[in-house]
């Protein structure tokens, strides 16, 4: 909706508020476009528990919604408790610009959403690893598995592709 964006930035076509719903918009969109409609269904709840907490608090101290959160911090909040690996805590909300009462509340919604729905928004392939990539000092990784999208093209003259000289002289130290 383009009334929750300020006209400065609708006529520069930049700013904080078009950068937050970019990013969420495009996240959803990305997970949509990649058959994940667990996790967009999962991202709906989320947003609709933010939203529901910020007309709560309206009501609660009889301020507008927008007053108490404004749209593009609640997108904001939103995308960093989907893609963030621990719970949302007070001061994140505050530095993310949370300025209204009933934050603690706002947390409890978020953390009761991470505590439902942590496996699939973590990772999205859906893949139960939690385990970090670790890496041995002098060991070399290899790809299990060629990129999918990579097109081998090797030189006629030295039959290596453009890429693979340099790949070499690296793997080789």
């Amino acid at each position: 909706d383009l009334e929750q964006i300020p006209d400065e930035e609708l006529h520069s076509g930049e700013g904080e508020c078009i950068t937050a719903l970019k990013i969420w918009y495009n996240y959803v969109d990305s997970l949509d476009n990649r058959g994940k409609s667990n996790l967009v269904n999962g991202l709906d709840d989320l947003k609709s528990r933010i939203e529901a907490w910020r007309m709560d608090m309206a009501e609660r101290y009889r301020m507008a919604p927008a007053a108490v959160l404004e749209e593009h911090l609640l997108v904001k909040i939103a995308y960093a408790t989907a893609t963030c690996t621990s719970k949302m805590n007070k001061e994140a909300l505050i530095a993310a610009g949370v300025r209204s009462n009933g934050i603690d509340e706002l947390t409890s919604v978020l953390g009761d959403w991470v505590d439902e729905n942590a496996k699939a928004s973590a990772n999205s392939d859906g893949e139960a690893n939690d385990a970090p990539m670790t890496f041995t000092v002098g060991e070399s990784v290899k790809a299990t598995k060629p990129w999918r999208h990579a097109v081998y093209k090797p030189n006629k003259k030295t039959g290596k592709a453009v890429w693979e000289v340099s790949y070499d002289q690296f793997a080789n130290g």
